[in-house]
C-alpha cells in the first residue's frame, strides 16, 4: 500500500517516464496506461476479478487463479499446435492428444455431445476423474435438440449438476466444444444464441461450487466422454456410475494411460 501511495510500483507508466520502457501501456489490457490507477481499479481484467469478489460473492482463491492460468496455458499450446502444426515440446513430436489430469483438489468433468440431424436424437456423456487419474463417476443421458449447439450445452449443465450430486467442491469443465468454451468464458451475447439461453443456468450451476473452471481440449483427448454420449444416443436411456466404470469405458480410459478399474 505504502508502494502505491508513493507511486513507487514498477507499473508501465513509471517505466517509461524512466526510460526503461519502450510503452506505457498496461501489459494486460494493452488499451490504457498502466498507471498505479490503473493497475489496482481501472483495468477491465481488475475489474473483472474485483467484480466477481464484491457483486457474485466470489472471493479471491489462489487455487482459481492458479487452475484458470494453468487451462488458459493449455489452452494457448493446444491453438498454436492447431494453427501452426507446432509442438511447443519439440517440433518433430506428435501433439499430444492423452487426457491430462487437473491439479489436486480439483475434479475434471469432462463433457460431450451426440447428436442426428435427421432425428434429432443425441445423447451427453460426462466422465469425472480425479488429480491422479482415477475414476470418480459417469453418466450419460439421452436428449431431444434441434441442433448439436444444444446438446453440448446441455452436457455441461448435467456435468456441474452430476458433479454436485457427488459433492465435488472443485471442478474443471472439459469440453472439445471450442465455440462452447468460447462462449462461456466470454460471457459474450456476440456468441451463438443456443449456447447463449444456457448461460444463466451455466452461471447459477458454477456459483455452488468453491471452484469452477472451463478447459477447452481438442476431440481426440475427450475419448471417454464421446464414448459415454454415443452410448447414451444408441441405448437411449439414462444410466449412472460412481467409482466403478462400465466395461465399454474401461478401454478408453485405459487408453488415456492414466489408471481405471478393471
Amino acid at each position: 500500500m505504502w508502494r502505491a501511495i508513493t507511486g513507487s510500483i514498477p507499473t508501465g507508466a513509471n517505466l517509461f517516464r524512466r526510460k526503461l520502457s519502450p510503452s506505457p501501456l498496461c501489459r494486460l489490457c494493452g488499451l490504457f496506461p498502466e498507471t498505479v490507477e490503473h493497475m489496482l481499479l481501472l483495468c477491465p481484467w481488475t475489474r473483472a476479478a474485483r467484480c466477481q469478489a464484491l457483486f457474485n460473492d466470489h472471493q479471491p482463491s489462489p487455487l482459481r487463479v492458479l487452475s484458470h492460468a494453468t487451462s488458459l496455458m493449455e489452452e494457448f499450446s493446444q491453438a498454436l499446435e492447431l494453427a501452426t502444426g507446432f509442438s511447443h515440446l519439440t517440433s518433430n513430436a506428435p501433439p499430444c492428444v492423452h487426457w491430462s489430469p487437473p491439479l489436486f483438489p480439483c475434479f475434471k468433468i469432462n463433457i460431450d455431445g451426440a447428436w442426428e440431424a435427421k432425428s434429432g436424437l443425441g445423447g451427453v456423456g460426462v466422465v469425472i476423474r480425479d488429480h491422479n487419474g482415477a475414476f470418480v463417476g459417469a453418466t450419460c443421458q439421452s436428449c431431444n435438440f434441434s441442433s448439436a449447439e444444444e446438446c453440448e450445452a446441455h452436457a455441461a449443465i448435467v456435468g456441474l449438476s452430476f458433479a454436485l450430486s457427488l459433492q465435488l467442491h472443485h471442478v474443471v469443465v472439459e469440453t472439445d466444444c471450442l465455440e462452447l468454451f468460447s462462449c462461456v468464458k466470454n460471457d459474450s451475447a456476440s456468441c451463438n444464441w443456443r449456447f447463449y439461453t444456457f448461460l444463466a443456468e451455466f452461471r447459477r450451476l458454477e456459483a455452488l461450487f468453491r471452484v469452477c473452471d472451463w478447459n477447452w481440449i481438442r476431440r481426440e483427448a475427450n475419448g471417454a466422454a464421446d464414448a459415454a454420449a454415443e452410448l447414451a444416443k444408441r441405448r437411449l436411456r439414462f444410466c449412472n456410475w460412481v467409482n466403478i466404470p462400465p466395461p465399454s469405458l474401461v478401454s478408453v480410459l485405459l487408453s488415456d494411460g492414466l489408471p481405471a478399474p478393471p
